[in-house]
């Protein structure tokens, strides 16, 4: 049951990233300015620790 939070935590750890760095990419080709891909990163990874942050709060709850 460990394993499963686990590997559930980092896998949507890793999609926001990815989707933060795809948006960024999209609009970076779109304006041709390199600034929105650091840009998609950074809201990725503020977006995974917030997930990540909900999660483990309400993993008390649901347990």
């Amino acid at each position: 049951m460990k394993a499963t939070f686990s590997f559930q935590l980092a896998y949507e750890f890793l999609l926001y990233i990815i989707i933060g760095m795809l948006i960024g990419y999209f609009i970076s080709q779109q304006y041709n300015n390199n600034i929105f891909i650091v840009i998609g990163l950074l809201l990725g990874i503020f977006m995974a620790f917030l997930n990540i942050y909900r999660l483990i709060r309400n993993r008390g709850r649901v347990f």
